[in-house]
Order: structure tokens, then C-alpha cells, then sequence
């Protein structure tokens, strides 16, 4: 009988989203927008704000806010500036390997 491994054997998340990086052609893109998405729609339920307020307040369409939140699209800076802003948070970029 094979001993069965243990749940936590293996490679960390982290490990599997570097190779997958490295290895999936496209998936940077989709993983980092994705990961946009979550953050600005965490950010505005944290203020307590709808996406049509959260548009609002950051002078742009309700429209746009949804797509950012669903990773539909990549937004300007300016408008990631005005979202950040409209959310009492700082925006930064960083480039990373």
C-alpha cells in the first residue's frame, strides 16, 4: 500500500503561480489583472460604497468600475489614481521579475 502524502507536501501557491508564470504564455496578464480586480472590489466594500458611488467619486461611468472589478479591462493610471483616490488609498506601481 502507498503511503498517501501528506496535504501540506508540495509546492506553495506561490511556487505554482512563478512556474506558471514562466511556463503558461498569457497567464501574467490575466493572473495580475485578476488580482486588480479583487483588490479594487475589496477596497470598495471595505468604504462601504456601490460601484455606481465608487464612479461617482472617482469621475468616471459606473460601466468602468464594473469592468475593473470583473478584470474586463485595464484602466488608465488616471483612472487607477482617481479610483485610489476616491477610495482614501494610495496608488503604487511597482515593477517587479
Amino acid at each position: 500500500m502507498k503511503a498517501r502524502k501528506h496535504p501540506h507536501e508540495g509546492p506553495t501557491l506561490q511556487q505554482v503561480i512563478a512556474r506558471w508564470r514562466e511556463e503558461r504564455p498569457g497567464f501574467s496578464e490575466r493572473f495580475d489583472r485578476a488580482m486588480l480586480a479583487a483588490e479594487v472590489r475589496q477596497a470598495r466594500k471595505d468604504a462601504g460604497i456601490t460601484q455606481t458611488e465608487l464612479a461617482v467619486a472617482a469621475h468616471t461611468q459606473p460601466a468602468v468600475i464594473s469592468r475593473l472589478e470583473r478584470g474586463r479591462s485595464l484602466p488608465s493610471l488616471d483612472t487607477l489614481q482617481k479610483v485610489a483616490t476616491a477610495l482614501n488609498r494610495r496608488l503604487e506601481i511597482r515593477l517587479a521579475e
